[in-house]
């Protein structure tokens, strides 16, 4: 058991079901098709993991480094980098990306205009927001 399991459970309890809604009923329903179920599950596992650590990123000190010459300690995403803080691993959109082609058609169309948030580099600005 982990400090987060409560955490994870409020999240898939609040983000399953907006995944599960976006997909056409049809392919909700072919439960025959392993290979389907399998893809359909793994990408809302990507969109799930990709929120919750969305949420971890976000909280205050997660983005912090320290560097003492040629050692480095922080997270990998140093702020050298642009972010998208919504989804600063890519894992939510890499999962949309594979249910894509299940996806109702109205879905389609919002997700292809999507707007990103993203942190600026250090050259870019002062601040990291």
């Amino acid at each position: 058991m982990s400090d987060f399991d409560t955490e994870i459970d409020d999240l898939i309890a609040e983000q399953l079901p907006v995944v599960e809604y976006a997909i056409s009923d049809g392919h909700l329903a072919d439960i025959s098709n392993a290979g389907l179920q399998a893809t359909l599950t793994l990408g809302a596992t990507e969109i799930i993991a990709g929120e919750f650590l969305a949420q971890l990123y976000r909280e205050p000190g997660a983005t912090e480094t320290i560097a003492f010459a040629d050692v480095f300690l922080g997270n990998r995403l140093d702020g050298r980098t642009k972010v998208d803080i919504a989804d600063p691993f890519g894992l939510k959109a890499a999962g949309w990306s594979r249910l894509a082609p299940y996806l109702k058609a109205n879905v389609r169309s919002h997700l292809s205009t999507h707007i990103a948030i993203r942190q600026t580099t250090k050259e870019e600005g002062e601040g990291r927001w």
